[in-house]
């Protein structure tokens, strides 16, 4: 009530402790927005001869990105949807402390308009994946080719992550999933 919230709001820390909620002067570090380490690890294994397997594995790590979404709605009283689910803003029947109650001076009331939430953007991707096969010599040879490659492969295959949106790296859009079949033969 001291700083005109409501059940709902969420309840920032007033770092100066002058009673007010003021972006420029209850600002605090909370962490870095790029990447502290960025990892990538690449194998390439053959096996029974003909056969071999590519695998990239990509990371980002030690960051955090503000979170728009989570505001988005407030204004409307309506909601959005989030990855095909709706936001599950807080509610006398749905009491979380991931959302907000709908409301439009949730984001400019006690705030000055300068609350920003964020979270985690670090994540590990499987970035690439692919099988390959190589018809043996002698074999391709009958069939009168010099040489016969078949092959698949995948392209973001899975991402781990704690981001709430459909991807950590691209924000809020869908980082699209690439599939490749295709073969290769020389006569």
């Amino acid at each position: 009530a001291v700083y005109g919230l409501r059940i709902g709001d969420y309840k920032a820390v007033d770092v100066d402790g002058d009673g007010r909620y003021i972006d420029l002067n209850d600002k605090q570090f909370i962490g870095y927005e790029e990447p502290r380490y960025r990892i990538g690890l690449r194998n390439d294994v053959s096996f029974l001869r003909d056969f071999n397997v590519s695998l990239f594995i990509r990371a980002d790590l030690g960051h955090l990105g503000r979170y728009t979404p989570i505001f988005q709605g407030s204004s409307e009283f309506d909601r959005f949807s989030m990855g095909g689910k709706p936001y599950p803003y807080w509610m006398p029947e749905n009491r979380n402390n991931e959302y907000p109650r709908l409301d439009a001076n949730v984001t400019t009331g006690a705030y000055g308009g300068g609350i920003r939430v964020y979270k985690p953007l670090s994540f590990v991707r499987i970035q690439d994946l692919s099988l390959s096969y190589s018809l043996p010599a002698a074999l391709a040879q009958r069939f009168r080719m010099d040489s016969f490659r078949a092959f698949a492969s995948v392209r973001n295959l899975y991402s781990f992550d704690n981001w709430p949106g459909w991807d950590p790296e691209s924000r809020m859009a869908a980082m699209p999933r690439t599939f490749s079949l295709g073969f290769s033969l020389s006569l």
